[in-house]
């Protein structure tokens, strides 16, 4: 299956240039101090997902939250950023999606991880004929 012409087609971006994307969010824990009020921890928390790189924009498709998010680098709070990234083959029916830019910004998933998030969420002829709980 061609993902990238699936997922254009569900997000209207037909005419974008779009590519595979490493979505890398950075939130920046807080604590309470001892008047109870919240202050940076100094820490920073990471998390890496696949996503559609479209060029020339600040906007980005989030392949798990099946939405648009633009990019953000709000000061000790949240930073989104959206890298081009490279879709490899994995032995084992796994993916690897890498940023081109440093390769040890990585996720790995199950090869049919698009198709586990919105096999349901566009009609296709086989609903018919099988049980959608």
């Amino acid at each position: 299956m061609n993902y990238i012409k699936f997922l254009k087609s569900i997000y209207h971006l037909q005419g974008k240039i779009v590519e595979w994307g490493l979505i890398e969010e950075i939130t920046y824990p807080k604590e309470k101090n001892i008047c109870g009020l919240t202050e940076p921890t100094g820490k920073q928390d990471v998390e890496y997902k696949p996503g559609l790189y479209i060029k020339n924009s600040h906007v980005y498709v989030d392949i798990f939250a099946r939405r648009c998010f633009s990019t953000v680098e709000l000061e000790d709070m949240l930073t989104r950023r959206i890298h081009r990234a490279r879709w490899k083959a994995l032995k084992g029916g796994y993916v690897i999606i890498e940023a081109r830019d440093d390769p040890s910004k990585h996720i790995v998933l199950e090869r049919h991880f698009i198709e586990d998030i919105y096999n349901v969420t566009v009609y296709d002829e086989w609903m018919e004929e099988n049980v959608l709980l």
